[in-house]
């Protein structure tokens, strides 16, 4: 035990370090660190070799040859394997008959993982075998002979039928499955049962504290509790195999996991969720040092506070995940994860579990609402690009150039969240590295390599992160990434229960952890400089479920934030991209319809209005450039008495595309015939176009970013496909995000057509 660790678990109260309130006794520490050779391992596979070789035995004693030889080919199968390894279960725990004395557990880092729960009802693999001795060990060796007799036939029809395979393999995992009291049902069947069972069992567990206690449970922390794996594992531990749909619904796993023993476990996390604590006037009672005063249902007390409520107080219960903390850090982790051992090792990855279980939980109820980024300031006109000798290759937008450095750096054939981490990445490192662009940057390893060439999953990945980027205390960060820094001199590295590690360093303020990866993604590697973020190491993550959010979260400083970045757009600010795409409109009218009425200087605003998703003009431009100014006046940086009057202001207009200069209702805003004068965050309106309308219906469209130098704007529009008297179906709602000249935006497609208007600054003109 490391020196501190008596000061990290609780000595006083009613906590005692002998037993907890499920009699489950826990192991006096032990710095014993086992690795490499495994003695029960040795005697494990050799008692599992007699009891084959007993079983074949007496297989040609009672049948001949061909019992013998069924036992042999049973023995390869799984089912066969089920019934020796039951055999051999008895064989350790029987007396007198124990082939090799007592099977003492030795101490390591890790453990085996999972234990039964001791208050629960333990699963036995046949009946009555328990405490029967060497006979129950006879019991199963004649066990299999008869299920050798019934099933070589078909394994042999096997090798013959080749259409009745599926059939076989079927037969022979529900009958293991039934002899082990899962049911008659294949593993795929019971294991899709038992992990429903699990989630309903969690459900109706948070009715009963609802009904008894009247406090909801944390459902999600609870389940990833049990549900947890390492984000690096990609290979089932044991002998149990992985599902193609082995990634839980909400949290992200690939180990095998024992939904039927978890299912015991929810309860007991339950109970050292909830806790008893007094209350008055609807405030908490808490000692004179400041301290809860709160009694556990599960009855472990880990603050050394005594419970104690005053008579004219009232007791209450309450969801303390300040209490599951502690109880996960000082009892459960360590108990069914790490076979109760103590070691630094083992300290330090207690603590990486329990911070890892939180942050999962976190993550999943994000899910659940809309992602809301903050936002910081950034832009980009465009990125210069040169080579090592400083030659101009190209200028390019911001987005493609971040599509073009996916490309250039990352390993094709990846889960799309590994690229979206990349992109946010690559996208924040320009963009501190060139001062919003103001500078070149270099294609090369020692920047960011960008191929022009540009892959189509890198352009998906650069649209559907658009404008975010990485902000500590409201300033963009030096995103460091590399491949994978193994056999770098740049870093440490080693090896560790079978996977290569390397200690990264998290920036910006330079924390080191270690990450690992298994020997399937090795031949990524491409050394580096082991800051930030490991590409190759993001794959395996992405590949067993992580979001890019969780990605950048786990190589990147606590309290690193995902931002928008607000484009300069006169006197206010907006915060949020348009959207990419037809999918990404339609997504986005239905959320803001889900949104309903929302409360804004007192007064109350509509957000359905915003792409408004039953409008009668649905798809007309008009229609797109209103909802569109909507969602940035709402993410924009108005103070929120303005930003009312805007929003009013603009849902009351109602007019064609070349009314949206000079309606009366925006006369609040500034407004300028100039094309030479755009401004982010303004209407830019023509008339002309279509003659169904009187006068013609003109255009109007929302100006979304300007390159000064170069005399660009860039506009977002939409258009119904069937024309400007086209009917209001989404079938015929189009959307665009296009670059224009200054020129050529005054005379927009044609100037027998169109003739520019003017600008009207609902952002603020600026100077």
């Amino acid at each position: 035990m490391n020196n501190d660790t008596k000061d990290k678990i609780p000595s006083n109260g009613n906590f005692s370090a002998k037993q907890d309130n499920q009699g489950s006794k826990l192991n006096k520490p032990s710095n014993t660190l086992n690795k490499g050779f495994n003695p029960n391992q040795v005697k494990d596979n050799a008692q599992k070799k007699l009891i084959k070789e007993g079983a074949k035995t007496a297989a040609n004693a009672y049948f001949g040859p061909a019992g013998g030889a069924a036992v042999e080919k049973l023995s390869n199968t799984k089912l066969g394997q089920k019934a020796l390894d039951s055999a051999n279960n008895v064989a350790k725990k029987s007396s007198p008959f124990n082939f090799f004395g007592k099977n003492k557990k030795e101490d390591d880092v890790t453990g085996s993982g999972d234990k039964e729960v001791k208050n629960g009802t333990k699963l036995l693999l046949f009946t009555g075998l328990g405490g029967i001795g060497c006979a129950g060990c006879f019991t199963v060796i004649i066990l299999i002979i008869i299920i050798a007799i019934i099933i070589s036939p078909l394994l042999y029809i096997k090798e013959f039928i080749g259409s009745v395979t599926g059939a076989i393999s079927s037969f022979g995992e529900k009958l293991g499955n039934f002899l082990t009291f899962r049911g008659w049902c294949s593993d795929a069947e019971c294991d899709e049962k038992e992990k429903n069972n699990f989630y309903k069992f969690i459900e109706a567990a948070d009715i009963y504290y609802k009904d008894q206690y009247s406090v909801s449970l944390n459902t999600t922390l609870i389940t990833a509790t049990l549900t947890y794996s390492s984000p690096f594992t990609t290979d089932a531990e044991d002998d149990n195999d992985l599902d193609e749909d082995s990634n839980l619904d909400n949290i992200a796993s690939s180990n095998y996991i024992d939904f039927k023993k978890s299912q015991q476990k929810v309860l007991l996390l339950a109970n050292n969720m909830i806790s008893k604590c007094c209350y008055k006037n609807g405030e908490e009672y808490l000692d004179s040092n400041g301290n809860h005063m709160c009694s556990s249902l599960g009855l472990l007390n880990f603050s050394g506070v005594k419970y104690s409520c005053p008579s004219d107080h009232e007791e209450k219960y309450k969801v303390d995940l300040e209490h599951y903390e502690k109880y996960l850090k000082y009892v459960f982790i360590r108990q069914y994860y790490y076979d109760n051992k103590y070691s630094d090792e083992v300290d330090k990855k207690v603590e990486e579990t329990v911070r890892e279980i939180f942050s999962r939980a976190a993550f999943v109820d994000e899910l659940e609402t809309p992602k809301q980024y903050g936002k910081v300031y950034a832009t980009c006109p465009g990125v210069t690009v040169v080579d090592a000798n400083g030659k101009l290759i190209g200028t390019y937008d911001l987005e493609t150039y971040v599509a073009g450095v996916i490309t250039g750096e990352a390993w094709a054939g990846q889960n799309i969240e590994a690229y979206k981490a990349q992109a946010i990445a690559a996208r924040t490192l320009v963009l501190k590295e060139t001062n919003n662009c103001s500078t070149s940057i270099e294609s090369s390893d020692s920047k960011q390599v960008f191929n022009p060439d540009i892959a189509d999953y890198a352009t998906e990945a650069a649209n559907a992160t658009a404008g975010l980027v990485l902000i500590y205390n409201d300033e963009l960060i030096t995103a460091f990434y590399d491949s994978y820094c193994y056999n770098d001199t740049s870093c440490v590295y080693g090896e560790e229960d079978g996977k290569r590690y390397v200690e990264y360093t998290k920036v910006p303020n330079n924390e080191k952890h270690r990450v690992y990866l298994s020997e399937k993604y090795y031949y990524m590697i491409g050394g580096g400089h082991g800051l930030g973020m490991s590409q190759v190491a993001s794959y395996e993550m992405a590949d067993n479920g992580s979001s890019y959010e969780e990605i950048l979260g786990y190589f990147y400083s606590e309290g690193v934030e995902i931002a928008n970045m607000n484009t300069v757009s006169g006197m206010f600010s907006f915060s949020i991209a348009p959207p990419q795409n037809l999918s990404e409109l339609l997504e986005r009218s239905k959320q803001y319809k889900d949104m309903g009425i929302v409360m804004i200087a007192g007064q109350q605003f509509d957000m359905s209005q915003i792409y408004d998703y039953d409008h009668p003009y649905l798809g007309q431009c008009v229609w797109y450039a209103r909802g569109r100014m909507l969602e940035m006046i709402y993410y924009s940086n108005m103070d929120d008495a303005t930003k009312i009057t805007a929003l009013n202001a603009i849902a009351s207009t109602s007019a064609n595309g070349e009314g949206w200069f000079d309606h009366q209702n925006l006369s609040i805003f500034q407004k300028s015939t100039d094309n030479t004068q755009p401004m982010p965050g303004a209407f830019v309106s023509w008339s002309g176009g279509s003659d169904v309308c009187d006068p013609r219906c003109g255009h109007v469209a929302v100006v979304e970013s300007v390159d000064y130098e170069n005399h660009t704007i860039t506009i977002s529009e939409g258009w119904n496909s069937k024309g400007a008297g086209g009917t209001a179906t989404w079938d015929y709602v189009n959307m665009s995000v296009n670059t224009y000249t200054f020129e050529s935006i005054k005379n927009y497609t044609d100037g027998s057509r169109y003739s520019f208007n003017g600008y009207v600054y609902v952002l603020g003109k600026g100077e």
